[in-house]
C-alpha cells in the first residue's frame, strides 16, 4: 500500500519533495486525461476536415480565377483584333478616297450611343412617333373604264 507521506530526495544541493498520491486519485486523474485526450482527438479530426474543405474551396476559387483571367485575355485579344481590323478598313477607305474622290464612302459611326438595342415597347413607340410625323397617303383607287 502506498504511503501518503511525501517523499524527500536530494537533487544536487537542493531538497525536492514529491507528494505521494493514492491509487484512487491516480485512477481519477488517468480517466480524466483519457477523456480529455479523446475530446482533443475528435477536435483534431474536425480541424483536419475543416482544413481539407478550406483547401478545396481555395483550389476551386483559384480555378475560377484562372478561367476568368483567360476569358479576359481572350476578350482583350478580340478587342485588339477588332481595333486593328477597323484601322485597316479606315486606311483602305482613305486610300480609296485618294484614288477616286467621287466614289461614295461608308462612314464609320464613332458614337456608339445608338448601338443599344431597344426594347419592344421603345421600338413600337419609336415607330409610332415616326408614323405620326410622316404625311398620310390615301389609297388611290384605280377604276377600270
Amino acid at each position: 500500500m502506498l504511503s501518503l507521506q511525501p517523499k524527500v530526495h536530494f537533487d544536487g544541493d537542493q531538497q525536492v519533495t514529491t507528494p505521494q498520491r493514492s491509487s484512487c486519485e491516480l485512477e481519477i486523474n488517468y480517466d480524466y486525461l483519457v477523456q480529455q485526450n479523446a475530446l482533443l482527438l475528435k477536435e483534431l479530426a474536425f480541424s483536419r476536415y475543416t482544413i481539407k474543405a478550406l483547401k478545396d474551396i481555395n483550389v476551386q476559387k483559384n480555378d475560377v480565377l484562372l478561367e476568368t483571367r483567360q476569358e479576359l485575355d481572350k476578350a482583350y485579344l478580340h478587342i485588339k483584333l477588332l481595333g486593328m481590323t477597323l484601322m485597316r478598313h479606315q486606311q483602305q477607305q482613305h486610300s480609296t478616297l485618294l484614288a477616286d474622290p467621287l466614289k461614295p464612302l461608308l462612314i464609320s459611326d464613332v458614337d456608339s450611343s445608338d448601338d443599344q438595342e431597344l426594347s419592344e415597347e421603345e421600338e413600337s413607340h419609336a415607330n409610332s412617333s415616326i408614323m405620326k410625323k410622316l404625311p398620310l397617303r390615301r389609297p388611290v383607287r384605280v377604276c377600270d373604264y
